[in-house]
């Protein structure tokens, strides 16, 4: 064959070549006469059962712990409201609205890598205190005063909003936040015990060890003479790229247009019988990189009973390719709708170092201690 005739042959098949690709990048709808990438539009969220035959799953086991009874001495848990009485028709009947607020009930959860179990109980009365120390099997070891928890540094100290204790719930010291973290519910401790919060766009990091005091700009401005007796550890505003990974989950996440809450809601769609993608809410991520979310996947049925479809909620585990590895049931009720829906999260843990979920939950009688806890890998 000619030199000539090659070159014609090789511009032949160069110019079908394109046209195979330009069919496969475009489509051409019915009545249209302009040409669309199909990449426009985002496919359909539809149940993909090969990514479950792709992506190893972990297995967790259930143990209850111990049971509490409300309201009945040091070693219960305490609760408040319009249901002292706890009158379990009233309860289940309830829709917590006109006069009769939300109960106020325990203030969060911890676990350290040893098991030592950390609740943050409400203190009613003197009754309930605060921060309660636990052996792995329930057992009440010590109570001090308490509030809201933040985390553990490496030394295994547990911090709350305005002090930080040891392992044993022995007071290091106490601690004044700046007024405008005080409503911050994104709080982290890295291993030197430093604090950090999401407030807003900006990532804060406080030292609650330092000696240098500094007025609240916000109180400054109210009541100036205040603002010089109550003096707050400083805060500075860091990078993301100086915070830690959990903090840049809740910041990202706390975005709903970000693109992690759509990977993995696209995970989730993949793996339920849902057509739609569920509301979600960030929990932790382990040492692995493995995230935990809270996940509603019927949450957009408002067919739905309220109170009825929020019994489906999930706590779903995904690997560092936001593939979902594993979920967990979730039971919504008393203990969970305890200042719905912030209070959800507050009666969930993740243990860094093992990956075991602890949670509290129950009903009008009893409160429930539960491990879910994560099986070997093979």
């Amino acid at each position: 064959m000619k030199k000539g005739h090659y070159i014609s042959l090789l511009v032949l098949l160069c110019v079908l070549f394109s046209a195979v690709i330009i069919s496969v990048a475009f489509t051409k709808k019915a009545g249209d006469n302009s040409l669309k990438p199909t990449v426009v539009e985002p496919p359909a969220p539809v149940l993909v059962e090969s990514n479950r035959d792709t992506v190893e799953k972990v297995h967790y086991e259930f143990k209850l712990i111990r049971e509490f009874n409300w309201n009945n001495g040091i070693d219960s848990l305490h609760i408040s409201g319009c249901y002292d009485d706890f009158d379990a028709d009233l309860i289940d009947s309830a829709t917590f609205e006109g006069e009769c607020p939300p109960p106020m009930g325990p203030d969060g959860l911890m676990v350290n890598s040893s098991g030592d179990i950390y609740i943050f109980d409400l203190d009613q009365a003197g009754e309930g205190w605060g921060a309660k120390l636990y052996d792995p099997y329930g057992k009440l070891l010590k109570y001090a005063p308490g509030g809201r928890p933040i985390g553990f540094d490496a030394e295994g100290n547990v911090y709350l909003f305005d002090r930080v204790y040891d392992g044993q719930l022995n007071l290091i010291k106490t601690y004044m936040l700046p007024q405008n973290l005080e409503t911050a519910i994104k709080g982290n401790v890295t291993d030197k015990g430093m604090l950090i919060f999401v407030s807003g766009s900006s990532i804060y990091e406080c030292d609650p060890y330092s000696p240098n005091l500094v007025k609240d700009t916000k109180l400054l401005k109210s009541d100036p003479k205040l603002a010089e007796l109550w003096k707050t550890i400083q805060c500075n505003i860091i990078g993301d790229n100086n915070a830690p990974l959990e903090i840049l989950y809740k910041k990202r996440s706390s975005d709903k247009t970000h693109s992690i809450n759509a990977l993995i809601g696209e995970s989730i769609v993949n793996q339920e019988s849902c057509n739609h993608y569920p509301d979600l809410s960030f929990l932790s991520v382990d040492e692995r990189g493995d995230s935990y979310w809270l996940y509603n996947p019927y949450s957009n049925y408002n067919s739905l009973p309220g109170r009825w479809r929020f019994n489906y909620y999930y706590i779903g585990i995904f690997n560092a390719d936001n593939k979902m590895i594993s979920k967990i049931p979730h039971s919504i009720n008393l203990a969970s709708l305890i200042e719905f829906p912030n209070g959800i999260d507050k009666y969930l843990y993740i243990v860094q170092d093992t990956g075991n979920v602890y949670e509290i939950t129950g009903d009008a009688k009893k409160a429930q201690l539960i491990e879910w806890k994560r099986k070997k890998e093979d």
